[in-house]
């Protein structure tokens, strides 16, 4: 019942972002039989635990061999055609399979997940796997909640796992270091006899001319000099700042379900809005939880500290 939240779970845990499931199985010598085609939905090669699911359901209700059921001309090959029909019906099944987990989830019948049902519906881990935190879980609830009205909807539910984009184009390797180290007399302006100083160290082989063509191209405005913004190795800079902490939001607004108290799961939602680290939660929950009764009354939410702001040491520059 559980099956799809709990893929997501831990794809989520060993990803840090993505939430589609990457487990899959292949047979032999990597590549799938012809009778287990039909269920690799997504055309990966390998079959995910969501389409071993379909496909054991479909072998139950069907009784019969995927192969003879989707090879329609008999000649004991699947065509792209049979293939694609194959396909299509077994992404219904994981849809049905799907809608029933969400209905079973949602318990108040209003056609949404809300946070704590979706968390509900989390099963516990395999022994060994990493422990969920609640700012893991509303991590994937915000992920699902793709429409950010602080709800799951059984279209967002069934909506197929985004794809990751694929890597950029990797620029080649720059020949050239930073600006700094081929200014030598650091006066803002790289001279040809600097340049050529440079190169003839790096790539003894070139003659005047071709170290002289090199010149002129990167000497866009032909002053006869390189400044810094047409160096083509640019200064990255210092990195950028994490967000500075900010105080919690006020006690009645953490509490989402007004029963005087902040839970674990109202807490970290607290702390998410406020820019806290989510490794620094659990931590704080527990120091402030002076009665260790699991929940924050007003007095212990009052008490709960707020990290100081990170610091970072400035790069140094060449």
């Amino acid at each position: 019942m559980k099956l799809t939240i709990a893929l997501i779970a831990w794809a989520f845990l060993a990803t840090g972002m993505s939430v589609k499931a990457q487990s899959g199985r292949s047979f032999g010598n990597g590549t799938l039989p012809e009778f287990l085609k039909p269920y690799d939905t997504n055309n990966d090669g390998v079959l995910s635990a969501e389409e071993r699911a379909a496909a054991r359901q479909d072998r139950i209700e069907r009784m019969e061999d995927a192969l003879s059921k989707w090879d329609t001309n008999g000649d004991g090959v699947l065509s792209p055609t049979e293939i694609a029909a194959a396909r299509e019906a077994c992404r219904k099944t994981i849809d049905a399979i799907r809608t029933k987990h969400f209905t079973d989830a949602d318990t108040n019948s209003d056609g949404y997940l809300s946070l704590a049902e979706f968390t509900a519906m989390i099963p516990p881990p395999p022994t060994g796997a990493p422990v969920l935190t609640a700012a893991d879980i509303l991590r994937m609830f915000n992920f699902l909640d793709t429409n950010k009205d602080g709800k799951i909807s059984l279209a967002e539910f069934l909506a197929p796992c985004p794809q990751p984009p694929p890597p950029p184009d990797m620029p080649p390797t720059p020949m050239l270091p930073r600006f700094g180290e081929v200014d030598t007399n650091k006066d803002g302006i790289i001279s040809p006899d600097e340049f050529s100083a440079f190169i003839k160290l790096r790539m003894p082989n070139l003659t005047d001319d071709q170290i002289a063509a090199m010149f002129a191209k990167l000497d866009a405005n032909g002053d006869n000099g390189i400044t810094p913004d047409e160096w083509p190795v640019k200064d990255p800079g210092p990195p950028p700042q994490p967000p500075t902490p900010q105080p919690l939001p006020a006690f009645a607004t953490a509490d989402k379900n007004s029963d005087g108290f902040v839970d674990p799961m109202e807490f970290a939602m607290a702390a998410c809005a406020s820019h806290i680290p989510s490794f620094l939660v659990p931590t704080m929950f527990r120091t402030a939880d002076a009665n260790h009764d699991g929940k924050l009354d007003a007095t212990e939410y009052a008490a709960v500290v707020i990290p100081p702001p990170p610091t970072t040491t400035p790069p140094t520059n060449p």
